[in-house]
């Protein structure tokens, strides 16, 4: 994985940062393999300690307060929040209602434009494509990959 400014946050903010994506996972009542598997891969990148881990896992249970939550983090965190709950959302292959919900509200608060949750989803598509053509490129692909290779 390249580098990315969540691993340079404190770690307060990293936690705060997954805390999000777990309202986001958690959004449409269903826990789906796709999300976790989405989340996990973020808080191996944020290099959190597993206590921290086991704290945001538990989250998926006991969903924390989103008030609370962007009232304490920074126009920083908040940003990559947006940027990783559009990731997460898009996990299953489709958005979801109270994702997006969950995700604008987030995008308010980080005074982000209006078009930048629409934008996050092109770039979303944009990552998908470029993930099939390096998989094509070795002659492996998984379910979806021939409608994405075609389409571009």
């Amino acid at each position: 994985m390249l580098p990315d400014i969540l691993e340079t946050l404190p770690v307060n903010e990293k936690r705060s940062v997954l805390a999000v994506l777990t309202l986001v996972c958690a959004a449409d009542g269903e826990l789906v393999r796709e999300e976790m598997a989405a989340l996990e891969a973020k808080m191996g990148q944020a290099l959190l300690h597993p206590e921290v881990r086991r704290e945001v896992r538990q989250m998926l249970r006991q969903p924390p307060d989103i008030e609370a939550l962007i009232l304490d983090m920074d126009e920083t965190s908040l940003k990559l929040a947006v940027r990783d709950a559009v990731l997460i959302a898009a996990a299953d292959g489709e958005y979801h209602l109270d994702e997006i919900k969950i995700i604008k509200k987030i995008a308010d608060a980080a005074g982000l434009q209006s078009n930048t949750i629409e934008k996050l989803i092109n770039w979303v598509e944009e990552l998908w494509l470029i993930q099939a053509k390096g998989r094509s490129l070795i002659g492996l692909s998984i379910p979806g990959d021939e409608k994405l290779l075609d389409s571009s």
